[in-house]
């Protein structure tokens, strides 16, 4: 979903899968990074350094917490007001 507020949005993807552990949560930005406790599930543990990255060329910033609605994982990728982003988007480096 998405939530406009002030010229700021925040699009937020929930899922009701098993969640992510809050000991896990600094690490899942890494790529290929796996946590023990998802080694049944697939997947090769890039999604979310992806998200975060492209998070951050438009200066935006990613947070994780714990699905209110759907009870699995709950990501918010926040977008800062378009006349506040006075900073340059880097060239992209190799993956």
């Amino acid at each position: 979903s998405v939530h406009p507020l002030n010229g700021a949005c925040t699009l937020r993807v929930e899922d009701s899968g098993p969640g992510i552990a809050e000991a896990d949560q600094p690490r899942v930005f890494d790529r290929f990074f796996r946590s023990a406790s998802a080694s049944d599930q697939t997947g090769s543990g890039v999604g979310l350094a992806i998200v975060n990255v492209v998070a951050e060329r438009h200066g935006a910033t990613v947070s994780l917490a714990t699905s209110s609605r759907l009870g699995g994982l709950c990501v918010e990728v926040h977008f800062p007001r378009a006349a506040s982003m006075s900073m340059p988007i880097p060239p992209l480096s190799p993956v």
